[in-house]
């Protein structure tokens, strides 16, 4: 049985009620997991996600140099895009698991925040 269920109707409620406040469902559910997993303790886990990607995009260059001739290095953003296609990946094996979808989401969201950052240093 899924963890969510995947329908081809469309969800009539409303997406704010009359007060502004988000409705309990699934999109919300998803994207506040995801919040509270990128500023908490994925966070605490692995550190700033920007040192992190970066860290890992110094890790992937090296090793897709060497072994592929890759010449461009990658950036700390790469490394939140391809982090999100290995989820793609994922949920295209296994779409009913909501922790693909909850990660696919923290991705994005540190790939902005990467961006982000980087363009306040340039």
């Amino acid at each position: 049985m899924p963890v969510f269920p995947v329908t081809a109707e469309p969800d009539p409620r409303p997406v704010y009620d009359s007060q502004d406040t988000p409705p309990h469902n699934t999109r919300s559910a998803v994207l506040a997991e995801a919040d509270r997993l990128v500023n908490g303790e994925r966070n605490v886990d692995y550190g700033d996600p920007i040192a992190d990607f970066a860290r890992t995009a110094d890790f992937w260059t090296t090793y897709l140099s060497s072994v592929r001739g890759l010449v461009d290095a990658l950036e700390a953003h790469d490394v939140a895009v391809l982090m999100a296609l290995l989820k793609i990946s994922r949920i295209a094996w296994s779409p009913d698991k909501e922790d693909h979808w909850v990660d696919l989401a923290g991705y994005a969201a540190c790939g902005a925040d990467c961006v982000e950052r980087a363009e306040r240093r340039s």
